[in-house]
């Protein structure tokens, strides 16, 4: 597991947000790499969201009774 200090560089599909601006964290490759890294999401959590355009920022995850988990 990642040290805890260091934020978790997690997939995120910049694309998939909702209509506040979050991204959803419930694609394959986010989940992919929850399993790789056999962490599981948190409110508060600090990450690193990526996508396979090499796109890269900081974000906090939190949980949308609506959305599911969020950053």
């Amino acid at each position: 597991m990642p040290e805890t200090n260091q934020p978790i560089r997690i997939y995120a599909d910049f694309n998939n947000a909702d209509r506040l601006g979050r991204v959803r964290l419930s694609v394959k490759g986010t989940r992919d790499d929850l399993v790789a890294l056999g962490i599981e999401l948190q409110s508060g959590m600090s990450v690193e969201l990526y996508d396979d355009d090499e796109i890269e920022t900081p974000g906090r995850v939190e949980w949308s009774p609506v959305e599911g988990w969020v950053a």
